[in-house]
């Protein structure tokens, strides 16, 4: 079973659903790190599951997060050689999304890098404030621990050969800004 953060296009606010907001790309055992780029603190929500948990998603508009990744490119280019070749394509994303808002439902991916919403805040904390709390959860959020070679300079993305004992191989670009869906 793969873990996987969700991100929806979706004409009304609110909790994400699938079936009812459309599934626009997901992220395999990761948040991908330019979606925690485009979110500010103020656009993570909760919700109270079955099991008493609170569970945080996102609601926002293309408008803020497009603003917020733009503030956020320079710092942004300084995380990894290459990175700065996928900055067009998010921001198109972003500028022709047709929907009114932008679901993030990161749940289970917070589940398996041991439950705590505090981590995803922190990751989406981290563009505004930089922390070392806020760093570790964005590497641990985004696995890019798993993917960043730290052994030339500067350091670059390079594929995941395995995870978990799946061999993916994704391309970097996964990292960033996740699978697209199947269904565009």
């Amino acid at each position: 079973m793969a873990n996987f953060s969700m991100l929806f296009c979706s004409d009304s606010e609110g909790t994400p659903r699938q079936g009812r907001d459309k599934l626009t790309y997901s992220g395999r055992y990761q948040v991908p790190l330019f979606w925690l780029a485009s979110l500010r603190p103020s656009d993570v929500r909760y919700v109270i599951d079955k099991e008493g948990d609170r569970l945080p998603y996102t609601d926002a508009t293309p408008a803020s997060m497009l603003d917020a990744f733009r503030e956020r490119k320079q710092a942004l280019s300084t995380i990894a050689a290459g990175i700065v070749v996928h900055f067009a394509a998010w921001e198109t994303f972003l500028q022709e999304a047709r929907c009114g808002w932008i679901k993030i439902d990161p749940t289970e991916v917070i589940f398996m890098v041991g439950f705590d919403p505090k981590q995803f805040e922190a990751g989406i904390a981290f563009f505004e404030a930089p922390t070392l709390e806020g760093f570790n959860a964005v590497l641990s959020l985004t696995s890019l621990t798993d993917v960043l070679d730290r052994s030339v300079k500067p350091p670059v993305l390079r594929l995941r050969p395995l995870v978990t004992g799946i061999e993916i191989n994704a391309s970097s670009s996964v990292y960033l800004t996740g699978y697209p869906s199947a269904d565009p």
